[in-house]
């Protein structure tokens, strides 16, 4: 029992650390984020991207019916 106890919170450290370091990542991709949005023809290249993709899933697709 008490190695269980020891364990369990050896567990809890490990979990607060990373999320302790998750929350640091977020916030820097939410001042990334941030700066990419005040760059100017950020919003046509974040369209173009998403066309993309649409397509790539389209071809994507196509190639598994193909099969």
């Amino acid at each position: 029992m008490f190695y269980m106890c020891g364990d369990a919170r050896r567990s809890v450290n490990e979990m607060n650390g990373n999320l302790t370091e998750m929350k640091k990542r977020m916030e820097e991709l939410r001042i990334t984020s941030k700066t990419l949005n005040t760059l100017p023809g950020m919003e046509e290249s974040i369209t173009n991207r998403n066309e993309v993709i649409r397509l790539l899933e389209e071809i994507h697709n196509v190639m598994t019916v193909m099969a």
